[in-house]
């Protein structure tokens, strides 16, 4: 379990130690389901969020949809093969969907984003099944798509930490019925029916993160499986050594 002590561990004599977190998948927007659901709305409120204005935002989004279309229909605001052709990258826009987050870098406009947030990662996937972990995402995910303000949106994650304000923990509040949590988010009723379709009450697929410590030395392990899965059903896997502390 996320809380077991097994998750964490360090030898002070070894001068050395790990720590393992798990989230589901789904407490991040997966990118290819926003644009195939045609969800411009959740994306333009998202990123005007994070600064940028609204004719920037339409464009990017625009380049983004015919990124994965699979066709060369420019749709407005976007850009297909002609606009990259001219920067000399016959092989762009790919027509297909994204398959790691570092291709969404490739889009137009999609380094004035970056300088924005450098943490944009954190807020995307392509592993999950496509719905929004309503207990699990960040309050800033929960506001842009529940449509409420930062306010109620810190007040609902508080709620569904427990009185420990830990994630993972035996007295996390989880709700049964989805839109029984979108009225405590007091999330506006004549918008649920495009506000509903967007969360699950919880995720299958997990993100397991682990960094281990020897000295000044650290490493990182991620892995994304399917939790219902007998045998794990590896989705992504990557190993990578980082800076010293």
């Amino acid at each position: 379990k996320r809380d077991d002590p097994l998750m964490q561990s360090v030898d002070d004599g070894f001068d050395e130690g790990y720590m393992v977190h798990v989230s589901p998948e789904g407490a991040r927007l997966n990118i290819n389901r926003l644009l195939k659901s045609n969800d411009k709305t959740l994306l333009f409120d998202l990123f005007t969020k994070w600064g940028m204005d609204d004719k920037d935002a339409d464009q990017l989004i625009g380049a983004l949809v015919d990124w994965v279309d699979g066709d060369e229909l420019l749709v407005l605001n976007g850009a297909e093969k002609d606009y990259y052709s001219e920067l000399g990258y016959f092989d762009r826009p790919y027509n297909r969907d994204f398959r790691e987050l570092d291709e969404m870098q490739l889009v137009r406009g999609f380094g004035q984003l970056q300088n924005l947030n450098g943490n944009w990662r954190e807020s995307f996937t392509v592993w999950s099944e496509g719905l929004i972990d309503i207990h699990e995402a960040s309050p800033d995910l929960i506001a842009v798509a529940a449509e409420v303000d930062d306010t109620a949106a810190e007040d609902f994650h508080q709620l569904v930490l427990g009185d420990d304000g830990v994630m993972g923990t035996e007295d996390d509040i989880r709700f049964s019925n989805l839109n029984e949590a979108l009225d405590s988010l007091l999330s506006p009723p004549g918008r649920r029916e495009f506000i509903a379709p967007r969360f699950t009450l919880k995720g299958e697929v997990l993100r397991v993160e682990s960094i281990g410590r020897s000295g000044n030395f650290r490493y990182s392990i991620q892995a994304v499986s399917r939790s219902k899965s007998a045998q794990g059903d590896l989705l992504d896997y990557q190993e990578k050594q980082l800076g010293s502390e």
